[in-house]
């Protein structure tokens, strides 16, 4: 939601009416990364724990609401260009190559060494390009043994290339974060300290201005090798930390946590969060371009974030709610692709 709201503060979309959010969503999608990484270390670990099954269970995943994605990103522009053309006019669009564009990024092939293919408007796809490779790494290193785990895992490495490997450290601290929480157990006091480091931790690093000063240095450093979205070293490594410390800080304390009936609103909401992610930034646009420009900046601001949250609501209920039947679909395609080797 961060993200979301991030995004729609945008000049270009709503005038600029929440730019109190500065950079944060930049933060948000490191803070992703280690949520994912905690969540993947958890799935290989119980349901998952058959390298079939975890692959699978990844392709699902990402399929159910990725292709969803990329299909409303070619129909949400072409509206949205067909109405005001001027609002996609901009380097962050591109749309050489259509056919190409869109089976690279179905393919999560669009981030790999110094590639940047964008699927038209859906700017935020870029981070579905790294993390489908830190599953796969994650997957040859949790899975395989000896000598084909290094030779699978340095082809892996090899196929990535250095701009998805930089940030790979950082999706592992998720992972370690879920570790030490199976070993840490119940003790509240030390979770509440974690805790609230954490958060004090992400207030010192925004307060003082020293963190620009230097992420500008290492970039300066890292330039020759075009990290391109792997910018600010400093600032992603430091708020993986502080999120991974975060999860780690509330998985001490949780049983002392009483969520009621809270709990169920909030499980209905995680049911949508990736599709929040992937289906806003081109709803945004699409939606931006329909609104009449005569209405007050606030209240077509407010017009715009409900039409997009209203509309993901509805598409998240055929999407990211349906992963069983992606999945039933990935089964099918697994076996047939089985019986023909």
């Amino acid at each position: 939601m961060v993200v979301f709201f991030y995004h729609a503060a945008y000049q270009r979309l709503t005038g600029g009416v929440l730019h109190q959010l500065g950079y944060i969503g930049n933060d948000m999608v490191i803070a992703f990364f280690v949520l994912s990484g905690f969540v993947i270390a958890y799935v290989a670990g119980s349901g998952e724990d058959q390298p079939a099954a975890f692959v699978k269970a990844r392709f699902a995943r990402m399929y159910s609401v990725a292709l969803p994605a990329l299909a409303l990103t070619v129909v949400a522009d072409s509206i949205g260009r067909a109405v005001d053309p001027s609002l996609y006019n901009g380097d962050w669009f591109q749309d050489s190559q259509p056919v190409a564009r869109l089976l690279a990024n179905a393919a999560f092939l669009n981030q790999l060494w110094f590639l940047d293919v964008r699927p038209f408007s859906n700017g935020p796809y870029w981070s579905i390009g790294y993390e489908f490779w830190y599953y796969m790494l994650f997957a040859a290193a949790h899975f395989l043994r000896g000598r084909l785990r290094i030779i699978v895992v340095a082809i892996l490495c090899g196929v990535i290339g250095p701009k998805i490997l930089v940030l790979y450290p950082i999706w592992l601290l998720g992972v370690l974060s879920y570790r030490l929480s199976q070993r840490v157990g119940d003790q509240p006091l030390a979770g509440a300290c974690l805790f609230l480091l954490s958060i004090a931790g992400y207030a010192a690093l925004w307060h003082f201005h020293y963190r620009a000063q230097i992420d500008n240095r290492m970039d300066a450093i890292f330039r020759p090798l075009d990290l391109q979205m792997s910018f600010q070293l400093f600032s992603k490594y430091a708020v993986g930390l502080l999120v991974a410390v975060n999860i780690l800080g509330f998985s001490a304390m949780q049983r002392r946590v009483n969520f009621g009936r809270a709990g169920r609103l909030i499980q209905w909401l995680a049911g949508m969060t990736f599709s929040i992610y992937l289906f806003h930034y081109p709803l945004l646009h699409m939606f931006a371009a329909l609104l009449p420009g005569s209405l007050d900046s606030r209240a077509r601001a407010l017009l715009l974030i409900c039409l997009v949250l209203g509309a993901i609501v509805l598409l998240a209920a055929v999407t990211e709610r349906k992963k069983k039947s992606a999945r039933q679909l990935v089964d099918y395609a697994w076996s047939m692709v089985a019986q023909t080797v």
